[in-house]
């Protein structure tokens, strides 16, 4: 969000969890950011490793969904983290039984 202020800017899933080993697809949904920011999306992995999983452009709301899918995560529990262009950032888990 505004300023690098951060406490703002949300990301949620459709789904918190998972199942291992399984193709998935979750919609991300952002909020709270500033207009028209860019949101890059990260999937963390346990041993901190991360990989880009999607990025996106918000509204004129700081509003945005972004489709995410995955060919199939082992089990375990994953960050999502959503950086903004302007500085700010969320985070949320997934879990994957």
């Amino acid at each position: 969000g505004s300023d690098g202020e951060s406490s703002h800017s949300s990301v949620a899933l459709s789904a918190s969890s998972a199942n291992d080993n399984v193709a998935l697809t979750l919609t991300a949904t952002l909020v709270g950011w500033d207009a028209k920011e860019k949101i890059d999306v990260t999937l963390v992995f346990g041993d901190g490793s991360t990989v880009a999983w999607g990025s996106v452009s918000t509204n004129a709301g700081g509003i945005a969904s972004l489709q995410l899918t995955h060919t199939g995560l082992a089990s375990g529990v994953y960050g999502v983290i959503a950086t903004g262009s302007a500085g700010g950032k969320a985070s949320t888990a997934l879990t994957v039984k």
